[in-house]
């Protein structure tokens, strides 16, 4: 296995027993609506949207890079 893949392993399980040991409820307010919700669901769904937020960041970062590297943007002047 690499290691990138170990870590990833390491940091999903933390992430597990994390959500497990917090079962208690939580309220969430949000502008005008208050969730209340379980610690169970809320961690899961905070720790997706920081996967995601960081897959489309380093996904704008890679098409740059490539953009860069095929020479398809060029300097105006």
């Amino acid at each position: 296995m690499k290691i990138k893949q170990i870590i990833t392993i390491i940091l999903v399980i933390a992430v597990i027993i994390v959500v497990i040991q917090n079962s208690a409820k939580v309220s969430l307010t949000i502008l005008f609506w208050e969730i209340e919700m379980s610690k169970i669901i809320f961690y899961p769904l905070l720790f997706a949207a920081g996967f995601i937020v960081g897959l489309l960041s380093g996904m704008g970062k890679t098409r740059k890079d490539e953009k860069e590297k095929t020479g398809v943007i060029r300097e105006y002047r």
